[in-house]
């Protein structure tokens, strides 16, 4: 599959333009081809990876919600019937989901909220070693476990037919370290968040090596530039000054 080789080498380089403008004509090609099975599974599951990437870090504003609606298109298709196995469809529609859901305000959010968990669980259980799917289910862990009880109340209060699920600091921990072991050094904010998680959690001792190592993270995505941002108050409150490189 040296096609998938190349999507995958472009995606590793962070080249997610250039990745979107292959995968953009391939995927009308293959949307007019008779190729199914896996192979097609395995394409439809990476375009549907660009066009999060792409959405996220190069789309303008003006395209974005177009790039991650297509995005759900795609990804819904991949786990759905026979394809309910296919962790890829789950990690990536449970992303897409997440990510539109969250633009649209906290109401929207908590009516997809239960939706969001059960893919990014199934794609966590289903790809027990990809870094994707330990990271985006350990974020959603950790987003609903940080909610403050203000917050809770009211979304109680707005909409008493969604509940919130059960979710914790260390659970979230767990996910963010499985997806470190996969990637060691790969993406800053899981650095990060393994350190606020260990701070939640009431060790600092563990959570200062993470913390500096996203404060001094080489920026390349606005990402970058906030997990910096965020390790380097976080530090400088617990009274670590001297983290530069």
């Amino acid at each position: 599959m040296k096609l998938i080789e190349e999507i995958d080498d472009l995606h590793m380089q962070f080249q997610f333009d250039a990745t979107y403008e292959k995968m953009n004509g391939l995927m009308d090609k293959h949307h007019h081809s008779s190729e199914s099975g896996e192979f097609s599974m395995e394409l439809q599951s990476r375009w549907a990876r660009t066009l999060y990437y792409y959405g996220m870090f190069v789309a303008s504003s003006k395209e974005r919600k177009h790039v991650f609606e297509r995005g759900l298109t795609v990804s819904h298709k991949l786990c759905q019937g026979s394809n309910h196995n296919f962790g890829y469809g789950h990690l990536w529609y449970g992303v897409l989901l997440g990510t539109v859901s969250k633009a649209s305000g906290y109401r929207r959010q908590l009516e997809k909220c239960s939706e969001i968990g059960f893919h990014l669980k199934k794609a966590s259980e289903l790809l027990p070693d990809c870094f994707d799917s330990q990271h985006g289910y350990g974020r959603f862990q950790y987003e609903i476990a940080d909610l403050s009880g203000m917050l809770r109340t009211f979304l109680k209060w707005a909409s008493s037919s969604h509940k919130l699920p059960h979710c914790t600091y260390e659970e979230a921990l767990h996910h963010f370290l499985k997806a470190e072991t996969q990637c060691p050094g790969f993406f800053s904010m899981n650095s990060l968040y393994i350190g606020k998680c260990y701070l939640q959690l009431k060790q600092q001792e563990n959570a200062v090596p993470y913390l500096i190592a996203a404060a001094n993270w080489k920026v390349q995505f606005a990402d970058d530039e906030n997990a910096r941002k965020e390790a380097r108050s976080l530090l400088l409150h617990l009274g670590v000054k001297d983290f530069d490189e």
